[in-house]
């Protein structure tokens, strides 16, 4: 399974405890730990792959 579809499946399943959380068969608190982990680790990722890249060159400098 690569990467996309593990995100895709974790989106789904996401989206169905979120439905679950709305209707009120799930504690909602849980539901909203669980958002606040995956934009925590969104983030992370983020920032490490802006780490990982080449800084801009800036053509007007002198060399």
């Amino acid at each position: 399974m690569n990467t996309r579809m593990k995100v895709v499946c974790y989106g789904a399943l996401l989206a169905l405890w979120g439905l679950f959380a709305w209707m009120g068969k799930t504690p909602v608190e849980g539901f909203i730990a669980a958002i606040s982990a995956a934009l925590t680790a969104l983030g992370v990722v983020h920032v490490a792959a802006a780490k990982t890249q080449a800084p801009p060159s800036d053509p007007g400098s002198p060399r």
